[in-house]
C-alpha cells in the first residue's frame, strides 16, 4: 500500500500463512492482478504451493489497521450452489463499503457470482439460473469498479451468439440465510440422519405466511412449496411446511452412508447453504410443548395423551413418537406415506425410563404417517416411582434428548 505521502507500507508478506494453512513450511504467493482496496479493507487472491496435498488458494482480506488476514473463500470451503471449488476470482474482484463481489467455479463446471459481506457470501446468479427467460451459461469475473455501495454490475452469457448481457442490480432487502438445521422433535443440531424430520431456522427462507405441505402427482409430499426448494447433497427434500424464518423438511433417505451434507435452500432467486454432519441415527422424541423438553408427546395404553392430569401406570404400555431413527429396509420413496407391509429399521432401538431399561414391544414406521415419523411401543418398568420419569431412546449408539419425561402414577 502506498500512502498519501508516497511512502509504501507493507500489508502482508509471503511469510504469513493463509487462514486454514497448517503447513509448517508455508509460502504465500500473491496474485497481483486480483486485488481491490476500499477504505480499511484490502482484498486479494493468494495461494500456497506448499500446503500439504495440492495447492491451497483462495480469496482473502487484509485489515489495514491490524494487518490480519481473513478468508472469503478457498479451495476447501463451500459456497451456496457449488461443489468442490476450482476457480475463485481468477480475473477480477470488486470491493466497496465492506462488501466484496467475486466469481467462483467448481470442478463440475458450474460457476456463479457472489456478494460477500460480514463474513458470509450470498449467491447472486450463476450457471443454470434464469434471467429474462434465458438460462445463464456463464457469468464474467467482475471488474474492480463494478461494485459501488450495495449496487453492482455484471455480465451474463446465455450461450449463443450475441446473447451476452450487462445487468445492474441491487441486492434484495431480505437476505436468505440458513442459520441452523435441527431435529424437529428434540431441537438438537449435533448431526442429521437419513429420513429425519428437521427444522431449518434462518431468515428469508420462504414466504411471510406459513404454508403447509402439498401432495404431488404421486400422492407424496412435494419437494417444491410456495417457491421454496431444499436439497441435501443435491437430493430434493419433501417439505412439511415453509415460512420466512422457519421451515421443516424430511432428510432424503439417499443420505445413508454420507459423512456430511450440504443443505441448500432456494427461494425467490436467492440461495443459502450450510454443511452439516450426517450419522446413521439421531433420535429425537417429540414433546407435548413442541419445544423438545419436558413432558413428551406420549400416549398411554388407552391412546390418550400422557400428562400430569393423566399419568400412566408403572408396568403399562406407552407409545413414543420419534424422528431420526435412520434408514429403513426397504428404503421408502421420499415424501411417501407408510403402508403395509411396513419397512423395518436397520438399527435396533433401546428405551430407558427412569434410569431402568424398558421392554420394547415394537418399533418402526408409524402406519399411515409420512416416511420419517417413527413410533416405539414400550413398557414402563414395574416399580418405577410415581412422578416424572426421564425417557430416552437409543439407536446405533446415539440417544434422544435427556430431559424428556413421562408422568407415572
Amino acid at each position: 500500500m502506498v500512502g498519501g505521502n508516497g511512502t509504501p507500507t507493507e500489508l502482508v508478506n509471503s511469510k504469513q500463512s493463509l487462514p486454514g494453512d497448517t503447513t509448517a513450511n508455508f509460502h504465500t504467493r500473491f496474485d497481483a492482478p486480483v486485488v481491490a482496496l476500499d477504505g480499511m479493507l484490502a482484498v486479494f487472491r493468494a495461494d500456497d504451493p506448499n500446503a500439504g496435498v495440492g495447492v491451497l488458494y483462495g480469496l482473502y482480506t487484509a485489515d489495514l489497521a491490524s494487518r490480519a488476514i481473513g478468508k472469503i473463500a478457498d479451495v476447501n470451503s463451500t459456497l451456496p450452489g457449488l461443489g468442490k471449488l476450482l476457480n475463485i476470482a481468477t480475473s477480477g474482484v470488486a470491493a466497496s463499503q465492506g462488501s466484496v463481489l467475486f466469481k467462483a467455479g467448481d470442478t463440475a463446471g458450474a460457476n456463479a457470482l457472489y456478494l460477500w459481506s460480514a463474513g458470509s457470501a450470498s449467491r447472486i446468479v450463476g450457471r443454470g439460473d434464469t434471467l429474462d427467460g434465458q438460462v445463464v451459461v456463464n457469468v464474467q469475473d467482475p471488474g474492480n469498479g463494478s461494485l459501488y455501495g450495495q449496487g453492482f454490475a455484471f455480465n451474463a452469457d446465455f450461450g449463443s451468439l450475441l446473447t451476452e448481457s450487462l445487468y445492474v442490480a441491487v441486492p434484495a432487502s431480505t437476505v436468505t440465510k440458513l442459520a441452523a438445521v435441527m431435529n424437529s422433535a428434540s431441537y438438537t443440531s449435533a448431526s442429521i440422519a437419513p429420513g429425519e424430520v428437521v427444522t431449518l431456522f434462518g431468515t428469508g427462507l420462504g414466504p411471510a405466511a406459513l404454508t403447509a405441505y402439498q401432495l404431488d402427482a404421486n400422492h407424496r409430499i412435494a419437494t417444491q412449496l410456495a417457491g421454496v426448494q431444499v436439497a441435501f447433497n443435491g437430493f430434493s427434500a419433501p417439505l412439511i411446511y415453509v415460512s420466512d424464518k422457519q421451515s421443516a423438511a424430511v432428510v432424503p433417505f439417499e443420505l445413508a452412508g454420507a459423512g456430511s451434507a450440504q443443505v441448500v435452500v432456494q427461494y425467490s432467486g436467492r440461495t443459502a447453504a450450510v454443511t452439516v454432519s450426517v450419522t446413521n441415527t439421531m433420535p429425537g422424541l417429540f414433546s407435548a410443548s413442541q419445544g423438545g423438553s419436558g413432558p413428551g408427546a406420549i400416549q398411554n395404553s388407552d391412546q390418550s395423551y400422557n400428562s400430569a392430569a393423566n399419568p400412566a401406570a408403572a408396568g403399562s404400555e406407552i407409545v413414543l413418537w420419534i424422528s431420526g431413527l435412520g434408514a429403513l429396509t426397504p428404503a421408502p420413496p421420499n415424501g411417501s406415506f407408510f403402508a403395509s407391509p411396513l419397512p423395518s429399521l436397520q438399527f435396533p432401538v433401546a428405551v430407558n425410563i427412569g434410569g431402568a431399561p424398558a421392554q420394547v414391544v415394537c418399533s418402526g414406521p408409524a402406519p399411515t404417517a409420512v416416511a420419517g415419523l417413527y413410533q416405539v411401543n414400550c413398557v414402563i418398568p414395574p416399580g418405577t416411582p410415581s412422578g416424572n420419569a426421564t425417557v430416552t431412546v437409543t439407536a446405533d449408539g446415539r440417544s434422544s434428548q435427556p430431559d424428556l419425561v413421562v408422568v407415572v402414577k
